[in-house]
């Protein structure tokens, strides 16, 4: 594969071809879930930011486009014109309603968070990033995620261990979402 999605997927090869992802275990998901997620909302939100601060330019044949940067269409209003949309409050309303008691970042139990940053707290591991794991355009596994999944296949392993590591339960889908 080539391009970044490729070196992505390469990437995660990698960590299971050197040992460091079993799909099927919890220590691994875990851990993975633990060190990446936050990884990957920095990657995202960082994205969208840059995106969404360059002017879009003026589009032929597109008579409703508005040609500004995106993060100041809903912010100003450029010598007194309206731009962007008004919102569809009772859209709004319902899925607001809809998806209220979803936890966005449920995606591991509160209890395996807190067993996990308190590894991080004893070994005094710095914030995670992604440029950690690719190193010179080559996918490179830190000594920090070693410890830990380690740590994780460890305490897993003990069937007497508190806390149990647990993925989140996924909230239900409603069928009103489509």
């Amino acid at each position: 594969m080539v391009g970044l999605a490729g070196r992505r997927v390469e990437n995660a090869g990698y960590l299971e071809q050197e040992g460091f992802w079993v799909a099927d275990q919890l220590a691994d998901q875990a851990t993975l879930l633990f060190i990446f997620m936050p990884i990957l909302r920095h990657e995202i939100y960082s994205f969208a930011d840059t995106h969404n601060a360059h002017r879009i330019y003026a589009q032929p044949k597109r008579p409703n486009h508005v040609p500004r940067i995106p993060n100041e269409l809903y912010n100003e209003r450029c010598g007194g014109e309206r731009v962007g949309f008004r919102p569809d409050y009772s859209l709004l309303d319902s899925l607001i309603a809809i998806t209220t008691g979803y936890d966005t970042d449920a995606y591991l139990s509160e209890a395996t968070i807190v067993w996990f940053s308190q590894i991080y707290q004893e070994l005094a591991i710095p914030q995670p990033k992604g440029a950690d794991f690719i190193v010179d355009h080559r996918p490179v596994i830190p000594n920090y995620y070693r410890v830990v999944l380690a740590r994780a296949r460890q305490h897993q392993g003990d069937l007497a261990a508190i806390p149990r590591l647990e993925i989140a339960p996924k909230p239900l889908r409603d069928t009103r979402l489509g």
